[in-house]
């Protein structure tokens, strides 16, 4: 009983020092690099959070783009590639959009896209033993450059060449139902990981490779099955985002795409790798962004020393995550 009261403190502060940790790091940084730090960090917090549609739309992509990324850490293979993924299946999805005109044909297109990278990294790390990371980080590269080329020179709008023609109006969807759409992914994959075979699979192999062989399991399919998971969650974040915000399209310099998949990370470890967790941790780090880009307009403050705050903050918060996540290595 007292133990468990002790696990129980030792969650609810612990994320609190590690917040007020961050915060007073980034006043530091902000201080010294010129910036009114009290003012900066006020306009984040107070105006990251007060329009709920916008925040929940925004959070939207963050869900899938964590689950892509801890799904397969449940795997224990580190899925950093959910940026790449969400580049074909933004591509795929905006083909599909022009030729169906049907929601649910463009969603399955960018579920599609993410899938086949995904297969192909977990296919490389299976049978020729490439680390997915390096792999990955390959790959992102070429999605973003082969996206933009494809935007560039077949899909653009003749109005405005440096954007992509919008999506139909047939196949766009309400931002609720966009939130909706990820809540249920979230919720869906929570059922898949602790209440199936595929699950018990996928977390045997990743807390322990060892027991996981002795159980009869094979180690190579849990990281295929979790890779192919986790890039399809990727690419159908991919594949909301044009059909979901307005004006419905991508423009050739991907803005409304790029570092989605890589804050994903940040997402998965902030929410413990928890699919419930995760919609909290995306919500949170929404939040932020938006307060950041409020900070930009309202201080005239850099983006990037935005970006450099965000990542005290997302940093902070995971560290105890980390910590275990070292830990558990250094054990084993």
């Amino acid at each position: 009983m007292r133990g468990s009261a002790y696990r129980f403190l030792e969650s609810l502060l612990q994320p609190l020092i590690s917040l007020a940790i961050a915060i007073v790091i980034s006043i530091f940084f902000l201080q010294i690099t010129g910036y009114p730090s009290l003012r900066v960090i006020n306009v984040m917090f107070s105006t990251g959070y007060s329009d709920i549609q916008y925040l929940l739309t925004k959070a939207s992509p963050y869900i899938l783009t964590g689950l892509a990324f801890s799904i397969p850490f449940t795997a224990r293979v580190f899925n950093i590639g959910g940026e790449g993924q969400l580049y074909l299946g933004a591509l795929l999805a905006l083909a599909s959009s022009y030729y169906t005109g049907n929601p649910i044909f463009v969603a399955l297109a960018g579920v599609l896209g993410g899938c086949i990278l995904a297969l192909s990294v977990a296919l490389l790390r299976i049978y020729r033993n490439v680390n997915e990371v390096v792999s990955a980080i390959m790959l992102n590269w070429i999605m973003y450059y082969l996206v933009s080329f494809f935007i560039g020179s077949y899909l653009y709008d003749p109005n405005a060449p440096y954007q992509s023609r919008p999506v139909p109006s047939t196949a766009t969807i309400d931002s609720n139902i966009m939130f909706l759409t990820a809540f249920m992914v979230a919720v869906i994959s929570y059922i898949i990981l602790r209440h199936t075979a595929l699950g018990f699979m996928i977390r045997v192999s990743g807390t322990s490779v060892k027991s996981a062989i002795y159980a009869g399991i094979d180690p190579r399919k849990s990281i295929l099955y979790s890779m192919i998971l986790g890039g399809s969650l990727a690419g159908l974040a991919g594949a909301l985002i044009p059909m979901g915000v307005r004006p419905h399209v991508i423009d050739s310099t991907m803005a409304a795409l790029y570092g989605i998949g890589f804050l994903g990370i940040g997402v998965g470890l902030l929410g413990r790798n928890n699919p419930f967790g995760i919609i909290l941790s995306s919500i949170f780090v929404a939040g932020l962004v938006i307060g950041g880009q409020n900070a930009e307009r309202i201080t005239g403050i850099a983006p990037e020393i935005v970006d450099v705050i965000i990542g005290i903050i997302v940093i902070s918060l995971s560290a105890p995550m980390i910590f275990k996540i070292i830990k558990r290595g250094a054990v084993e």
